[in-house]
C-alpha cells in the first residue's frame, strides 16, 4: 500500500493502516458475495429433494423481500468477516515486512539447491 499512501512513518502507523484496509476490504468482499452465499444456503436447506436453480432461488428471494431480503443476515456475516480480514491482512503485511528486512542478499555465483553438496 506504500504505492497509494506513501511509506508510513512508523510500524504502528503501518499496522493501523493494514488493519483498516483489511477491515474495509473484508466488508466489501462479504457484501459482494453475500447474495450468492444466501442463495447457496437456501439451496442447501432445500436439500436433494428440490431441483432449484440459482436464478429461481434469486427470484424467490427478490419476491419475498426485495433487495433487503437478499442481504438479510448480513450482520453476523460482517461481524465475522471484518475482523478476520483485518487480522489476516495485518499479519500478512507484518510478516512480509519482517521477512524482507531480514533477507540476506545472495552473493554472485551462489547456487540455491535443496540437496546437500558433496
Amino acid at each position: 500500500f506504500a504505492k497509494f499512501f506513501g511509506e508510513p512513518e512508523s510500524s504502528a502507523t503501518k499496522a493501523v493502516l493494514s488493519f483498516g484496509i483489511g477491515s474495509v476490504t473484508g466488508a466489501l468482499v462479504k457484501l459482494l458475495i453475500l447474495p450468492l452465499d444466501t442463495i447457496k444456503k437456501r439451496m442447501q436447506v432445500a436439500g436433494g429433494t428440490s431441483r432449484l436453480g440459482v436464478a429461481s432461488v434469486f427470484l424467490a428471494l427478490w419476491k419475498e423481500g426485495g433487495l433487503p431480503g437478499i442481504f438479510r443476515g448480513s450482520g453476523p456475516s460482517l461481524i465475522k468477516a471484518i475482523p478476520n480480514s483485518a487480522l489476516h491482512f495485518s499479519i500478512y503485511e507484518f510478516v512480509k515486512t519482517e521477512v524482507l528486512q531480514r533477507r540476506q542478499p545472495l552473493e554472485a555465483g551462489t547456487v540455491l539447491s535443496s540437496r546437500p553438496s558433496g
